[in-house]
C-alpha cells in the first residue's frame, strides 16, 4: 500500500471541462449540431437558460467555481457559429464576452485550454453541406486564423477540433446526428475533409501566433476507446478488436503523423503539409469496449460509440494502456476529457481516483503527459457528468464530493495516501 503522496510534475495541468451543452451562446447565434436538428436562423438559441441569465453571464458563476475548486485550467470550445452568424461576418460582440471570459481566467491564473470546433457548425455551413462540402477546410481555416488574432493574446493552447471520428461516425454512419446519413463512403470523405482542416488550421494558427510573436501549442483532441474481445480464445475475436482499434483510435493521428493518408483515408498518399502536424494530442478517454467476430458483437459495438460515459464499467487499465500506446508518436499528451455519466457521486469518486493513480503510473514510466481535464465542470441537462450539481429550480451551483476530492487532488498537485486507501487500495499495492 502506498503511504507516501503520488506526486505529478512540477507545472501540471489540472483542468476541468465546460459540458458540451453549455455553449455560450450570444443571440445571433445560427447553429447546428451533432446533439440536436439544424435549425432556422429566426429559431436559432437565444443563450438564455431558465432565470433568463445568458450562458456568458452564467459562465461568471463557472469561474468563481473553478477558482474555488483549486483547478489551474479550463478547457472550453469556442462557437464557430456564434462568432460567424453569417459567412464572412464576425460578430464583435461575441469577441467581447469571449475576450471577458478569457481576461478572468488568466487574471485568475487560470490557463485557457480553448477548442476552436467541438459539436457545432454555423447553419449556412450547414446548408452548403457542412463538411461534406468542397472547401469547408478554407472556410475552417479562415474562421481559425479570425479567431487566433481576436483571442491570440490570451491562448497558448489551441486544440482545433474535438472527436473528429466519432463526428463522422455518428453523424454519417449511424446516422444519430445531423444531417443523419448511413453511408460509409461520405463519412469517409468527411473524415479527409476534417483531417484537411485541422491541417489549415494548425498552420494557421502558427503563422498567426509567428506574426504576434506568441508561442503556441497546437493539437486536438481525439475520442479514444480501449476496445478489448469477448474471448481471448477465438483469434476471431483478436483480430475483430485490433481491426476496431486500428480505424477507431489509430488511422488519424497516424496519417498526422506520418504525413501518409492510410486507407481508408487513402491509399497510403504522401502529403508535405500534413506531416507532423500536431505539437500535442489530446486523448478523451471514458471506458472500454467489448468486441466480437459475430455481427451482433459488431453492431453492439458500433452502435455504443459515444454514448459508453454513462457506463458504470469503470477501467483505468484502457486509459494507462492508450497512454503507453500513444507515447509511441513522441508528442506531448494531455487528457483532455475523462469522466463518469452517474447520479451515484461515491461512483465518480472512485472513478476519478483510480484514473489518476494509473495516469500517474503512466507518468512513473516516463510518458510525457503535461495535463489531466475532468469531465465535466457541471451536470449537463441529459447526463449527470460534472463535479458541480445545478439545481434546476434556482440554479445554485453546488460542489459535489468529487469535485471536493478533485480540487484537494488539483492544489495537492498528489493523490494522498487516504484517498488511495478509500477507493482504490488495489490500484496502489
Amino acid at each position: 500500500m502506498a503511504e507516501e503522496t503520488l506526486r505529478f510534475p512540477d507545472g501540471f495541468l489540472w483542468g476541468v471541462v465546460s459540458h458540451a451543452e453549455r455553449r455560450e451562446e450570444p443571440k445571433r447565434c445560427n447553429t447546428t449540431s451533432r446533439l440536436s436538428v439544424p435549425q432556422r436562423p429566426e429559431a436559432a438559441g437565444t443563450g438564455a437558460p431558465a432565470g433568463g441569465r445568458t450562458n456568458f453571464e452564467r459562465l461568471e458563476d463557472d469561474l468563481a467555481l473553478i477558482t474555488s475548486l483549486g483547478v489551474n485550467s479550463y478547457r472550453f470550445a469556442l462557437d464557430w457559429s456564434c462568432l460567424e452568424p453569417e459567412a464572412g461576418v464576425w460578430d464583435t460582440a461575441a469577441v467581447e464576452n469571449y475576450r471577458r471570459v478569457l481576461d478572468a481566467l488568466t487574471t485568475a491564473g487560470v490557463v485557457p485550454f480553448v477548442t476552436l470546433s467541438h459539436d457545432r457548425i454555423p447553419l449556412w455551413l450547414a446548408q452548403r453541406g457542412g463538411w461534406e462540402s468542397d472547401g469547408v477546410d478554407a472556410a475552417f481555416e479562415h474562421y481559425t486564423r479570425r479567431a487566433v488574432r481576436s483571442f491570440g493574446g490570451y491562448v497558448r493552447h489551441w486544440v482545433t477540433m474535438s472527436d473528429p471520428v466519432l463526428y463522422a461516425y455518428q453523424a454519417y454512419v449511424a446516422g444519430v446526428a445531423p444531417p443523419g446519413v448511413k453511408s460509409w463512403r461520405r463519412a469517409v470523405r468527411v473524415c479527409r475533409n476534417l483531417v484537411k482542416g485541422h491541417v489549415g488550421a494548425y498552420h494557421a494558427i502558427h503563422d498567426e501566433a509567428e506574426t504576434m510573436r506568441s508561442e503556441v501549442q497546437v493539437g486536438l483532441a481525439k475520442h479514444y476507446r480501449t476496445f478489448e474481445p469477448v474471448t481471448n480464445s477465438s483469434i476471431m475475436n483478436r483480430l475483430t478488436a485490433i481491426t476496431f482499434d486500428y480505424f477507431f483510435n489509430d488511422v488519424l493521428p497516424n496519417s498526422l503523423r506520418e504525413g501518409i493518408l492510410g486507407f481508408p483515408l487513402g491509399f497510403n498518399r504522401y502529403v508535405p503539409d500534413m506531416e507532423g502536424c500536431f505539437d500535442f494530442l489530446g486523448l478523451n478517454y471514458y471506458t472500454r469496449d467489448l468486441v466480437g467476430w459475430r455481427s451482433k458483437y459488431l453492431k453492439q459495438c458500433f452502435r455504443s460509440l459515444g454514448d459508453r460515459i454513462g457506463s458504470g464499467d469503470i477501467y483505468p487499465e484502457g486509459l494507462y494502456r492508450l497512454l503507453e500506446h500513444a507515447a509511441g508518436y513522441g508528442k506531448p499528451l494531455y487528457i483532455t476529457e475523462n469522466g463518469i455519466a452517474t447520479d451515484d457521486d461515491a461512483l465518480r469518486c472512485r472513478f476519478i481516483a483510480c484514473h489518476l493513480t494509473r495516469l500517474h503510473d503512466a507518468v512513473e514510466m516516463g510518458g510525457d503527459i503535461r495535463g489531466y481535464f475532468c469531465y465535466s465542470l457541471t451536470d449537463g441537462p441529459d447526463l449527470q457528468t460534472g463535479l458541480v450539481r445545478v439545481d434546476a429550480g434556482d440554479l445554485q451551483r453546488r460542489i459535489k464530493p468529487s469535485g471536493r476530492l478533485y480540487g484537494d487532488v488539483c492544489r495537492e498537485n498528489g493523490l494522498s495516501p487516504g484517498l488511495l486507501r478509500e477507493y482504490c487500495p488495489n490500484l496502489s499495492d
